[in-house]
């Protein structure tokens, strides 16, 4: 429960903020260990393959996709303001 929450808080932030390339590596290997502590992995092993087999997104394109959503959403808006802001980004 604890993990869901803290990856939704993540991801929310991280849509409304752009992140370096370091730190977007960086949360992402974060979140690969806790693949790796769930499901038994050893630290050497790589989880890439088991996240995908999942149906799942790794953490670098959960942030793509939100941030991707968060513009989409700004865009569609009818407030003037919101939509310029968006098409300036």
């Amino acid at each position: 429960m604890k993990v869901t929450v803290c990856l939704y808080y993540s991801i929310a932030a991280c849509a409304a903020y752009k992140l370096s390339v370091v730190q977007t590596k960086e949360l992402n290997a974060c979140w690969n260990m806790v693949y790796q502590k769930k499901f038994g992995f050893s630290k050497s092993e790589s989880v890439t393959a088991f996240i995908c087999g999942m149906g799942r997104l790794n953490y670098k394109h959960v942030i793509a996709l939100a941030h991707f959503k968060l513009l989409k959403s700004l865009f569609a808006s009818s407030n003037r303001v919101l939509k310029t802001l968006c098409a300036t980004h």
